[in-house]
């Protein structure tokens, strides 16, 4: 009824697993072929991890580009060390309204 399956010590399961054309062929693909596609994937990450990376240095250098600037301050004092006025300077117009009606006329 039942015949017990006999097992040769010689031939691994692997030989006999590529009997199959089939099994070979795809044996003999991924051995000439899958180291390409495994470093092809690699170094997309490595490339979307480099674009990352350069997205955050945009994002932080643009952040730091529009901060404020320190503005001038000026402080005046008197002849005995004390403050007499103190404040921020006016951002002015480096040419006056005068020399404009000046080219203008």
């Amino acid at each position: 009824m039942w015949k017990p399956i006999a097992v040769s010590q010689h031939s691994s399961p692997n030989e006999e697993s590529f009997s199959s054309p089939y099994l070979a062929a795809r044996k003999e693909w991924d051995e000439r072929y899958g180291g390409l596609i495994k470093r092809a994937q690699q170094w997309r990450g490595t490339a979307v991890l480099a674009l990352l990376v350069a997205l955050a240095e945009a994002i932080v250098i643009i952040g730091v580009a529009t901060r404020p600037r320190n503005a001038p301050y000026v402080v005046a004092v008197d002849s005995l060390g004390r403050v007499a006025a103190a404040g921020t300077i006016d951002r002015t117009s480096p040419i006056d309204e005068r020399m404009k009606q000046a080219a203008i006329t």
